[in-house]
């Protein structure tokens, strides 16, 4: 049970979550979790904080965002120890510094995921879909690590999902500074990826 909670948390995170040490001149203040989802994902948000009450036994807390009236964040404070499992985890070494607030391209997919079984493939898989991915006619996701996106269809080919997987260079022109990677379930793996996996949005699956 708590590793297929586990599974669903790291899946939130790779998709939308972050974590951050902020800094005062006297050293450490805070370590914080976050994620940002839109306004309109309030049974993902639901679903997200039950995850983290039920893994840290805290509060995910909510504030909206000024910048953007589209959005809601979730943050919650970490010890040490949360702090640094999370990150470990979730987040590539060669990013790690003394002052660290990760980003997309720091994420990867860890090896209780990689190491797992069905049930926490389709888990993790899930979770990562409803916070990243884009449904429609075809299903896709779309991200700026590369390592993030070779775990994911190492998870997809580990179910016998087809898919097919396509990258973009960088487009300093529309200010996008880091190659993408899309990962699409087009019409050959859509009625698998619905069985097996499933998400929230399961009214656009059916179309």
């Amino acid at each position: 049970k708590k590793e297929e909670l586990l599974s669903k948390f790291f899946g939130y995170f790779v998709g939308e979550g972050r974590l951050y040490e902020r800094y005062s001149k006297r050293g450490l203040h805070q370590r914080r979790l976050g994620f940002t989802f839109g306004i309109d994902e309030q049974e993902i948000i639901n679903d997200c904080k039950s995850i983290c009450k039920q893994l840290f036994k805290k509060e995910l807390l909510t504030y909206k965002e000024k910048s953007s009236k589209k959005c809601i964040s979730l943050y919650m404070d970490l010890n040490k120890e949360l702090f640094s499992m999370i990150k470990d985890e979730l987040v590539l070494n060669k990013y790690s510094e003394k002052y660290i607030r990760t980003l997309a391209l720091t994420h990867k997919v860890p090896d209780l995921i990689l190491n797992g079984n069905k049930k926490i493939f389709t888990s993790f898989l899930t979770t990562y879909f409803d916070s990243e991915g884009t449904v429609g006619r075809i299903i896709g996701v779309t991200t700026i690590s590369k390592q993030l996106s070779d775990g994911v269809c190492y998870v997809l080919r580990k179910l016998g999902i087809q898919y097919s997987y396509s990258t973009m260079p960088p487009n300093p022109k529309h200010k996008l500074v880091h190659r993408r990677h899309t990962i699409t379930i087009g019409l050959n793996g859509f009625e698998q990826f619905s069985k097996e996996i499933g998400m929230m949005q399961q009214s656009a699956l059916q179309k």
